[in-house]
């Protein structure tokens, strides 16, 4: 396992990190977001969580709108105003820092909320997935579907029948699926450039960046070329990679998360 930074932290700094977060004067939350389909309750997840609250963080571990139960439910607007609102109870319980740390679509909504609405002081991109900008250029039988059906729905939303219901097209980490939503909504959270295409966003990150990845995860390749590496300047930034798959990757980074959440809060 290696945690690369510039000019940041180094790897055998991680416990000194954890144990200031925890003396720290000043508290400081964190909300650990799920991946697509997926639930708070998550083994690896559940790890990043039970790392952060022993670092000495408030933590809270929502259910978002594309969870198993409630996939997709909304615009992208929808699930940014559910995490503006468990923050701002962070903020009344006395947190004076806060910290979005995501898994997979987790990731990328925690990326996609911190540049379009601010406020948060680190983000941990763990294994960070749904890609709209890849999946638009329809490589493979499952990304050419997903491809039709974002242009399906620009062709309706430029119609003005962004209202309309229909079936649409996903790809979680090569699995095909198939979501039910309003045209609008799904191409919010498909459409490339926009604010759930962590492609697009990465270089308006507006705070410091922990980019965690798996070698075994598919995104590993281009994680530096695509992503770290076109954040901006900041020597904050850490750039972490171990033996690990997309599922796993979480609970392999729960410490370096936990360090990283630390060394913004001394």
């Amino acid at each position: 396992m290696r945690l690369i930074a510039r000019r940041g932290i180094l790897a055998g700094g991680l416990a000194c990190l954890a144990a200031r977060a925890h003396a720290q004067a000043a508290p400081a939350a964190a909300l650990v977001l799920h991946g697509k389909q997926g639930t708070p309750n998550f083994p690896p997840l559940r790890a990043v969580a039970t790392a952060l609250e022993q670092a000495g963080l408030r933590v809270g571990v929502p259910e978002m709108p594309w969870s198993r139960s409630r996939y997709i439910d909304g615009p992208p607007d929808k699930a940014f105003d559910e995490i503006a609102a468990l923050l701002a109870g962070f903020k009344r319980a006395g947190a004076a820092r806060i910290f979005l740390a995501g898994h997979s679509i987790g990731a990328t909504a925690a990326l996609g909320y911190a540049t379009a609405r601010g406020g948060i002081d680190g983000l941990a991109l763990l294994a960070t997935g749904h890609v709209p900008t890849f999946y638009s250029l329809g490589l493979g039988p499952i990304n050419a579907t997903v491809r039709d059906a974002i242009l399906r729905a620009r062709s309706l939303v430029a119609a003005g029948k962004g209202e309309t219901v229909e079936e649409f097209a996903d790809n979680n980490q090569g699995e095909a699926l198939r979501v039910r939503m309003r045209a609008a909504d799904y191409l919010g959270y498909f459409d490339p450039g926009g604010a759930m295409d962590p492609q697009a966003q990465i270089a308006r990150a507006p705070c410091p960046v922990l980019w965690a990845i798996g070698t075994r995860d598919s995104l590993y390749s281009s994680s530096r070329s695509l992503y770290f590496d076109r954040l901006p300047r900041d020597q904050r930034h850490a750039f972490f990679e171990a033996d690990a798959d997309h599922r796993s990757l979480p609970q392999v980074a729960a410490p370096a998360t936990a360090a990283f959440f630390g060394s913004l809060s001394a």
